[in-house]
């Protein structure tokens, strides 16, 4: 027979794993990269003109620029998992396995 206060995800109870220092602490680490998406955003809108520079610039013939928007994307788009991921982990949510 099992003891009740364990949970079949490890052997804290329920309560512990919600405490709300253990809440603070996964907050605290949703916050680098919520502040670097953010930041990315940001920096996007301030750089948007250079960008588009960049793509008249490819379509006149230096195609190597066509790889600066692949890189952004790629950027954004681990910043963003790794904020998100980080969320999901704050408020509880995990993914079955």
């Amino acid at each position: 027979m099992t003891d009740p206060t364990e949970s079949h995800r490890g052997t804290q109870p329920p309560a512990a794993r919600r405490s709300p220092r253990r809440v603070l602490h996964k907050a605290r680490r949703a916050l680098l990269p919520g502040f670097l998406s953010g930041g990315l955003y940001t920096l996007l809108y301030y750089v948007h003109e250079d960008i588009r520079h960049l793509a008249e610039r490819t379509a006149s013939g230096d195609k190597l620029y066509f790889l600066v928007p692949i890189v952004i994307a790629f950027a954004f788009s681990f910043a963003h998992g790794w904020f998100t991921d980080r969320f999901w982990d704050v408020l509880g949510l995990r993914a079955k396995h």
